[in-house]
């Protein structure tokens, strides 16, 4: 999957927009297998953790995909690749969070061209999830309160899960926010 991944770069350089939803299916197939393979090699060393060695592959091949996407010039802004550039962000956040390499985390990068608010909802809302994580551990809880909740309030109903994993985070930054603020109630 990985040479699959590298050769649709090579040929992608020369393509628009129209080929992202091709480019989106292949790293997550990419994201998807890597995790499959290192699960496996854990389960066949008994359990023991290894060194994530497929994830790991796969996290430097998506960073060369955004690194790419960064570096498109194309001065068409409805046909430039940059529009793909959170998705693939947010698929390295899956990896680099998974790995619990946040050093990678924090070095993303998004592109100038075209503001966070013109992506799609389910990216932005799938970038200020992360963010508000990595705001979280940095003991910025007022950022992680905006983005979590954003992340919260903008997943449909019918995506209990993810509400929930949302909810994680977001009820103890609350808990900690509001934990030496006096309640109306109490004066």
């Amino acid at each position: 999957q990985e040479a699959a991944v590298e050769a649709f770069l090579r040929v992608f350089k020369t393509l628009t927009r129209a080929w992202l939803p091709v480019f989106y299916a292949l790293l997550v197939d990419l994201r998807k297998i890597a995790s499959d393979a290192d699960t496996q090699a854990r389960e066949a060393d008994g359990g023991v953790p290894n060194e994530s060695g497929c994830l790991e592959a796969a996290g430097r091949v998506m960073r060369k995909c955004l690194a790419q996407e960064l570096r498109d010039e194309d001065n068409d802004k409805s046909q430039c690749r940059s529009w793909g550039a959170l998705f693939v962000a947010n698929q390295c956040n899956k990896i680099f969070f998974r790995l619990n390499t946040l050093k990678h985390v924090k070095s993303l990068v998004l592109p100038q061209m075209v503001s966070i608010d013109e992506y799609p909802l389910a990216d932005r809302v799938t970038w200020r999830f992360f963010q508000g994580r990595v705001a979280m551990l940095d003991g910025m809880l007022d950022k992680a309160e905006s983005d979590l909740s954003f992340a919260f309030n903008n997943t449909p109903p019918a995506h209990a899960h993810n509400r929930r994993v949302i909810l994680c985070y977001l009820i103890p930054v609350k808990l900690l926010l509001y934990q030496n603020k006096p309640s109306p109630t109490r004066r």
